[in-house]
């Protein structure tokens, strides 16, 4: 019996080789300035910081994570002059603190890169009807996949991959989270033809069909770039059409 892999699921591994101490040195000495739920009065079991972590506070790994979209992006060819870190945050977890499970809305990529921990990363079967064993029989395909994580290896995924996470060591557990976005000219190339195989001679003398989704898109590398008033903690945008 054969069997074949329809519409895999792509998850980015990267490995960084910076100094994770230093990165780690940096969350907790400046835990106050995170604000989000870091600024709560009474004690969380896990805190997220404001957006605005990578270009704030860690600017070397930001670089790096860009780098890393950028062969994302040419991986699947994507339409778009760069894959932007539109928001980031700084996670703290506490001895059994639980994220349910969850999906990133106003992302295209989203990521996390864990600084301390050897921790899980669930996800969840994204074909929602494998979910329901209403008409199937009962079997032991797994509902959900976890991901053990490892120091200093950012991970990358599509902004639906619903994931989870729960800390089960007794010491805090420390990551940095984003979502990324299509930035610059979005689905700028001309429409092709519906016939396979065409030559590239003909191709080229074809006039230009623009994409009715194409757009020209100015992510924020702060979340608060175009507010003149800090009102919500939401990405940023400018976008023509």
């Amino acid at each position: 019996m054969n069997t074949l892999e329809l519409f895999p699921v792509k998850l980015f591994t990267f490995d960084w080789d910076g100094d994770l101490d230093d990165i780690l040195e940096r969350c907790i000495v400046n835990q106050k300035d995170l604000r989000g739920s870091f600024a709560a009065t009474e004690p969380r079991e896990l805190s997220q910081s404001d957006p605005d972590a990578l270009p704030k506070l860690f600017p070397e790994l930001s670089e790096f994570i860009h780098d890393c979209l950028d062969q994302v992006r040419e991986y699947h060819n994507l339409q778009c002059d760069e894959l932007k870190v539109a928001s980031s945050w700084v996670n703290r977890y506490r001895n059994r603190a639980l994220l349910p499970w969850h999906l990133h809305p106003m992302s295209a990529f989203s990521g996390t890169f864990p600084i301390n921990d050897s921790g899980l990363l669930s996800f969840k079967d994204p074909v929602q009807f494998r979910m329901f064993e209403s008409t199937m029989p009962l079997c032991d395909d797994p509902k959900q996949i976890d991901v053990e994580t490892k120091p200093g290896q950012l991970i990358i995924f599509p902004w639906w991959m619903e994931h989870g996470a729960v800390n089960l060591d007794q010491s805090d557990r420390w990551s940095i989270s984003f979502n990324a976005m299509a930035s610059g000219n979005i689905n700028m190339a001309s429409i092709k033809p519906l016939q396979d195989n065409v030559p590239q001679n003909v191709l080229d003398q074809l006039p230009y069909v623009p994409n009715l989704s194409s757009a020209r898109v100015d992510i924020a590398t702060n979340p608060n770039e175009f507010c003149t008033e800090r009102k919500v903690d939401s990405p940023s945008a400018k976008i023509t059409t």
